[in-house]
Order: structure tokens, then sequence, then C-alpha cells
């Protein structure tokens, strides 16, 4: 039998795309990496971990392992707009992970200066099949 483990990779769980101009400085439509608050999925990392090995479809990553990195911007009401997938795979990978974060439910809002901002956010995961 198949057994699949999927391990998160927390350090450099978050990476941005730019950083605010200063700490009293909020850009309307700028996407952010150094914020006052981080945005977190509901229940925090764990329960991310959950919902993603609860929801995704293994039968997408042909190989025995797989990297993926859902990348995506939370935003300022905290739904996901996915902004770039990449693989180690095929593009089969790619619509999976664009179903993951359109299923997600919405994340808690980033805050600078007291502001909802819009955050980019890159999850590394490393899927293993055995």
């Amino acid at each position: 039998m198949l057994k699949i483990r999927l391990l998160l990779i927390v350090s450099g769980f978050i990476v941005g795309v730019a950083s605010a101009q200063d700490s009293n400085s909020v850009v309307n439509d700028s996407i952010y990496n150094e914020v006052d608050v981080e945005p977190e999925f509901s229940g925090g990392v764990a329960e991310m971990t959950a919902f993603i090995v609860e929801n995704i479809d293994y039968s997408s990553f042909d190989c025995d392992q797989s990297t993926i990195y859902f990348q995506f911007i939370v935003e300022k009401d905290g739904t996901l707009t996915p902004l770039k997938s990449s693989y180690e795979t095929d593009n089969v990978s790619d619509k999976e992970t664009l179903r993951i974060i359109s299923i997600m439910p919405k994340w808690s809002s980033g805050y600078v200066s007291g502001q909802p901002v819009r955050v980019a956010f890159t999850i590394p995961l490393r899927i293993c099949r055995r």
C-alpha cells in the first residue's frame, strides 16, 4: 500500500514580495512581507496543515517526492489570491495547488500601523510517497 507523508517546511514559512516603506506609511494596494500583525490561518500552522492533508489529491503528484510552493496574497479581508505555483512535477500539480488555495477558508488579516494590508505568502510543502 502506498503511504504518503506530507511535511510542512516551517523554516522560511513566510516569504514576501515587497516591504513596507516605513512603519507609519501604508500604501493602499501594496503587497507587504514586513507587517506589524501577521495574517494567520484560523487555528495556526497545525490547522492549516490538517486542512491541506485532508483536501489535497495526492494522485496529482506522479513522482515519489515533490516540493510544492503555495504562493498567494492574503488580501485585506482575509481572502486568498493565488500568485503563482512552482513545482518539480507537471501541470496537473499546478492545478491541484490552485484548487487548494481556492477552497482554503479566509485567514485573519495582516496589519501595518493599525490598517489591514495585503501580505504575500509562500508555503513550501514536501510530499513523499512510500
